[in-house]
Parts: structure tokens; sequence; C-alpha cells
């Protein structure tokens, strides 16, 4: 049976929408002004929050979402908004009134690179081969939060290099807990804290879709 979509339109886009509670998604802004983009079940749209600026960067406020996109996480008690970079390795911290309240850098220390595009009167971003990829994943666990790391530049990952080898595991006031190393690229991952798993999916191999590691 096929089934057709309800289609809701908006002024503005946003990309990783996310369930907060029953009657609300959260999403990352892609085209607007704010940091974040919320959807009630009512169709009622509303953005919030504030992208934060890159000290020593000029990036055009109408692509620095764009530049800033990211994977979106909420806290197991919804009180924090986590956003992994994409394409630099910070990872910032929110309130609920999208208020910056903790940004963490590294393990690298590097700011994005890009390649500003004009598409008929929209502006929009693209990478380079030396765009490097950061965040591929961020899990949010009642121990704190799971990023999933790339590191890698396009050129030396091809196709791959938006995969992670590298899990960092942060309590939410910024510290680091513990790293992990895993044996391939995954492109998402799950955290099992009772038990002690990380689950990731393996889009690259022939033979697994999904691994486990114990920690």
């Amino acid at each position: 049976e096929e089934y057709l979509p309800e289609q809701i339109k908006t002024q503005f886009k946003a990309d990783r929408y996310i369930l907060f509670n029953k009657d609300e998604l959260i999403g990352l802004t892609f085209f607007g002004n704010k940091r974040f983009t919320s959807l009630s079940r009512s169709g009622e749209l509303k953005q919030f929050g504030i992208t934060p600026e890159l000290s020593g960067l000029n990036i055009e406020p109408k692509v620095a979402n764009q530049v800033l996109k990211g994977h979106l996480a909420i806290s197991h008690l919804k009180e924090r908004l986590i956003v992994g970079n994409s394409y630099t390795d910070r990872v910032n911290i929110y309130n609920f009134n999208g208020e910056l309240e903790l940004s963490i850098q590294g393990p690298d220390f590097y700011d994005p690179i890009y390649s500003v595009t004009d598409m008929q009167g929209f502006k929009t971003i693209g990478e380079r081969e030396s765009t490097r990829n950061a965040a591929s994943d961020v899990f949010a666990g009642s121990k704190g939060f799971y990023l999933l790391y790339s590191g890698r530049t396009n050129a030396q990952g091809n196709s791959s290099s938006n995969h992670g080898q590298f899990v960092y595991h942060f309590s939410y006031d910024g510290s680091l807990l513990k790293s992990f190393k895993l044996d391939r690229q995954i492109l998402q991952i799950a955290v099992d804290e009772e038990n002690n798993y990380i689950y990731g999916a393996d889009a690259l191999s022939e033979d697994t879709d999904i691994v486990r590691y114990k920690f």
C-alpha cells in the first residue's frame, strides 16, 4: 500500500528534525536567521536561538547556518540541545531558549572550509576536497553525550569522509570522560549505557549492517 504524505509548507528550511515530545519537532535551521526551528503538531512553525559566531571568521549571515550545519541531540532530561558541527570540530550546547551555554572544541581545532555559490538569488555553500568533516553523529544519554567524529577531509575519505571512527564521551558540563577508536568508519551511533554497548550503523560493509562494541 502506498502512503501519501501531508505536506507542510514552510517559509524557511530546516534539516535533521528530531522529536522533542509528542507535540513538537525541533530541527536545525538551514535557511533562516535563527539556530533552531520547531514545528508543533498543529503546524505552528517558529525559529529561536542565535547561530554562534566563530572567532576570526567572517561568515556571511545568509550562509551561517549552512556552514555550521550539524547533528542535533536532546539531553535525556530535555534541558539541553547538543549540536555537533559537521565542518568544524566544535560541539555547542544550548538551553531550550536557544541560548549558547557551552562550546567545546577539539581534538583537532579547525575551522570550516567551504565555497559560496549564488543559485537563483539564494546563497548556498559547497564543499571542497580540503573540506574537513567533524561530527558524524551525536547521541544524548543519561550519563552524558557521545560524539561520533571523523576528522578526515573529502580528499582522504572520498564518499565516506563523513563517517566517523572515533567516539568521544562528554559530560553535560563539557568534560571529556572517555574516548574510543573503533575498528571501522560508521555513520550513526546509539548507546546502551546500562549494558555498556555502542551500536553503530556500518554503511560501507557488504557483510554487516549493525556493529556492536562493548565499553
